[in-house]
């Protein structure tokens, strides 16, 4: 069966098209009717018979489908790709960070932050897009053994202040609790299986500090031994299940030295098994005992891919796009499929990364560089979309003064337009580049509107509440919403007329962010007396209620996006950040950070899979422009002609 379907994919795509010759030297024409190509293909032995013809591409099998898809009309090959993509950075850059779960499902926990004390109890759990706050475990560890499922999930060993603990704790999804105490203290080593069979292998003994062939087995209570490891090993990247493991790479104490080395295990004793083609430590690893794939490593660090079949080892085509070693990698999931999180580069990352290997390849949600606006500065006002953009107000710092210049974006560089008739800072905006809103701001009154209409602002009527710092808007010009401000709790919509006072947020604050419609805004983060709030609200045209908070509490964010779809972008967490994260309706998650971290910009107010910010305050005022573009996952599958 092979045969002809890989024959026949080389033959057809090796020209482009699909005739006779593309039959000939494949097999013999008597084995033809009895290669099915796994139910998608079938053929007979004379030439004119044809192709299966389906309305969707199907689920492929393996290398060499052949199909037609009669709804786009076309002949398809499937030809995997394997690669890596970005995916959304953690909220915290760590290394010696554990992992667990899945791609779409994982786990990040503990770990080495940097900044003192050297550890951290935070734990984050990946969506398959974005990160999001998790429970805090008891205490904090790193390099520590994990495994498990993003709802049961055990973490053990490791070290919190420099020597190995035994302490074992375990996640509901929830909440960390104690679990039952590995049987020797360790650290520099990893685990795999399930949170009710668990396995943890090698690593650390302190004293005297070299690496050991340990092997304990959890049951969801205690850990018992299980049978050496061949080899003492350290950091190495462990894999599958308690009764199928895969122990592979890391880093021998005696003599000292990374291997390629790797050991199975079947729930009582482990057997070499093949070599790998790079010697390091530190790597992740996924998937099961006859179809693992391992990657990164150190030192130095390196960003390769390898696969096991459960008895030989291949190099990838796929490489990280981030060289990296001790990082989180969600490890319960099968061969095409893999998360790195954090680690060590040599300093220390937040990054991401999702591999896989299908027709499917998926480009990460990411920021590129636009056009720089023609005057630098912060405190400024925006609204439209990445496409068509406009930017107003905010101020300088050479000279000191508030601006009244507007600008509007094309995509990519921005054009000087008429000046507002009022400088000021603090001006926020909504509706259209052609039908904008400008409202707000400092130098008092605080309450002025003006209108743009594609050309020139004019004054209207004046709103009631005087908000000179940041605060929310949402809408158009003839549907607008604001709210906040000035440590106020008032919210009034607005007619194209007239502004009305409506129902109040819980909470008053300043500095704060949201987007939405008149009918469907969102309010996020800002400053509060005293501090800064993550609490988030939705409004339904009528009332404010609570939504889920903020990873971090802040202020001063851009905000573009839908009540459902929502994006908080950089800030002050309290330090100014490039930190970004989205909000679906119910949580947030991280998403890609923008390149310059700021707070106080011009966001375009467009809603969906593209977003923009422009200027700022990045410590001084800034001229930066940066778009957005959301995560997409494209069908690849080969399109061969038939002409």
């Amino acid at each position: 069966m092979g045969s002809l379907k890989r024959n026949l994919a080389n033959n057809i795509l090796s020209d482009g098209k699909f005739d006779a010759t593309d039959l000939s030297g494949t097999v013999p024409a008597s084995n033809v009717n009895n290669d099915s190509l796994t139910n998608i293909t079938t053929f007979s032995p004379s030439l004119g018979d044809t192709i299966q013809s389906v309305a969707s591409d199907p689920t492929p099998a393996s290398t060499g489908d052949i199909w037609y898809n009669t709804t786009e009309g076309v002949l398809k090959g499937y030809l995997p790709i394997e690669a890596w993509s970005s995916g959304s950075n953690l909220s915290e850059t760590r290394n010696e960070v554990s992992g667990a779960g899945t791609q779409t499902a994982a786990l990040a926990a503990g770990g080495d932050p940097g900044a003192a004390p050297a550890i951290t109890t935070a734990t984050e759990e990946y969506n398959g897009s974005g990160w999001a706050t998790g429970g805090t475990m008891p205490a904090g560890k790193h390099a520590a053994a994990s495994g498990g499922t993003q709802t049961a999930a055990f973490i053990t060993g490791g070290y919190p202040t420099g020597a190995a603990n035994n302490l074992t704790f375990e996640y509901d999804g929830s909440a960390w609790t104690a679990g039952g105490n590995l049987g020797t203290a360790r650290r520099g080593f990893d685990g795999c299986g399930v949170l009710t069979a668990g396995l943890a292998v090698g690593g650390f003994f302190d004293p005297p500090g070299v690496a050991n062939t340990n092997t304990e087995e959890y049951d969801g209570t205690s850990w018992t031994s299980g049978g050496a490891l061949n080899n003492a090993i350290l950091s190495s990247a462990v894999i599958g299940t308690q009764t199928a493991g895969l122990s592979a790479m890391g880093f021998r104490s005696v003599p000292p030295g990374n291997v390629t080395a790797s050991e199975e295990y079947n729930g009582t004793s482990w057997t070499v098994g093949g070599s790998g083609n790079s010697a390091k430590n530190g790597r992740g690893g996924s998937g099961l005992q006859t179809a693992a794939i391992v990657f990164g490593g150190g030192i130095p660090y390196v960003s390769e891919t390898e696969l096991y079949d459960g008895s030989t080892w291949s190099t990838s085509p796929a490489s990280m796009g981030t060289a990296r070693a001790a990082f989180a990698s969600a490890q319960s999931a099968t061969q095409p499929t893999a998360l790195a999180a954090g680690g060590a580069t040599p300093t220390r990352t937040s990054a991401t990364e999702e591999y896989n290997s299908s027709i499917n390849v998926t480009t990460g949600a990411a920021w590129s560089s636009g056009g720089n606006l023609n005057t630098a500065r912060r405190f400024i006002g925006g609204t439209g979309t990445a496409a068509a953009g406009l930017a107003f107000g905010g101020f300088t710092t050479n000279p000191a003064v508030n601006n009244a210049e507007s600008e509007e974006y094309d995509g990519s560089s921005w054009t000087e337009g008429n000046n507002l008739n009022n400088a000021r800072r603090g001006i926020q905006g909504f509706g259209t580049q052609t039908a904008g809103v400008g409202v707000g701001g400092f130098p008092p009154p605080g309450v002025r509107t003006e209108e743009y209409d594609g050309s020139s602002w004019s004054n209207v009527n004046d709103f009631s509440t005087v908000r000179e710092t940041l605060f929310g808007t949402a809408g158009t010009q003839t549907a607008g919403l604001i709210f906040a401000g000035s440590l106020t709790v008032n919210t009034e919509s607005y007619d194209g007329t007239t502004w009305t006072e409506v129902n109040n947020l819980s909470q008053a604050r300043n500095n704060t962010s949201g987007n939405g419609t008149q009918t469907a805004a969102i309010c996020f983060g800002g400053d509060v007396a005293p501090g800064q709030t993550n609490l988030t609200e939705e409004w339904d045209g009528t009332n404010w209620t609570s939504g889920g908070n903020l990873i971090l509490a802040g202020d001063g964010a851009g905000a573009f996006g839908t009540q459902t779809n929502a994006y908080s972008v950089g800030g002050a967490f309290p330090g100014i950040t490039n930190l970004v994260q989205n909000y679906n309706g119910t949580s947030w998650v991280t998403d890609a950070s923008i390149s310059t971290a700021r707070k106080s910009m011009a966001p375009a107010n467009s809603a969906g899979s593209t977003g923009m910010v422009a200027g700022g305050d990045t410590g001084s005022p800034s001229s930066a422009t940066e778009e957005y573009t959301a995560e997409t996952i494209a069908t690849t599958a080969s399109t061969i002609t038939t002409s």
